[in-house]
């Protein structure tokens, strides 16, 4: 800087006002060009920062989603399993006499009010959305992906309640008048699970077979194929958003 002032002073003394001019418009255009390097520079180191961060949520979201692809295989599972022997309940129903008392197998029963509820991992979705750090994410389709899971997840929560209700307050009164539910679910729930086909249950509980039962039972069938489908929906999304993950990470 004293030698820029030195230059200035010299061409003043020397009267070379043009020069003078000229010079000083320079300087100040180097001056803007440094400051325009400088936040360039900055700028760069931003965007790496950014990209960091990006894979970092990526590697966290690789994470959560493989988690819960396992999770939601094991319910829909589960889910098939309830569809089957709904059926064979709705069945039973049908070739029974109205107003009698028949034996219904305990893993039909349970079939009836078990109401699991898909609960995924999604810590990594929730910080970045309340945090905004999702506009990190630079591929658009898997920012949108992650919005169409959420919405769908919640779709699906708003099911499984309605069918915890109608388990609880509708199904499990008419199916626990000559037993025990509780031991019953203790007995059949590592049936729901097993897909080796190892666990036997054998035991079967007496009930009512009313009008109201066949329509409960019917409702619930109802149910359970709509929530096997929204299941399998979310299983695709969560293979798609996988993908779209494993494609981004570096």
């Amino acid at each position: 800087m004293k030698i820029f002032r030195q230059l200035r002073q010299n061409l003043i003394l020397k009267n070379q006002t043009g020069k003078y001019f000229k010079y000083t418009i320079g300087e100040i255009l180097l001056v803007v060009i440094g400051i325009l390097i400088a936040l360039q520079i900055n700028s760069w180191k931003e965007e790496k920062n950014y990209r960091i961060v990006e894979q970092s949520i990526l590697t966290n979201l690789k994470e959560d989603f493989i988690k819960n692809q396992q999770e939601i295989e094991v319910l829909i599972f589960a889910n098939k399993k309830y569809y089957r022997n709904l059926n064979r309940f709705i069945e039973i129903l049908k070739s029974s006499a109205k107003e009698t008392t028949i034996q219904i197998p305990d893993t039909l029963a349970m079939a009836a009010i078990a109401a699991p509820t898909y609960i995924p991992t999604t810590s990594t979705i929730d910080v970045i959305v309340s945090t905004g750090n999702i506009d990190l994410i630079k591929n658009e389709i898997l920012k949108t992906a992650i919005s169409r899971f959420k919405r769908e997840l919640a779709d699906l929560n708003e099911d499984e309640y309605d069918v915890r209700t109608m388990a609880n307050d509708q199904l499990a009164p008419l199916l626990s008048q000559e037993s025990d539910l509780i031991i019953e679910y203790e007995n059949t729930y590592a049936y729901t699970i097993d897909r080796d086909n190892k666990v036997k249950i054998n035991t079967s509980s007496p009930v009512n077979n009313s009008n109201l039962l066949g329509t409960y039972i019917a409702q619930r069938f109802y149910y359970n194929k709509m929530i096997l489908s929204q299941l399998n929906g979310i299983y695709d999304m969560q293979k798609e958003i996988l993908e779209l993950v494993n494609n981004e990470i570096k």
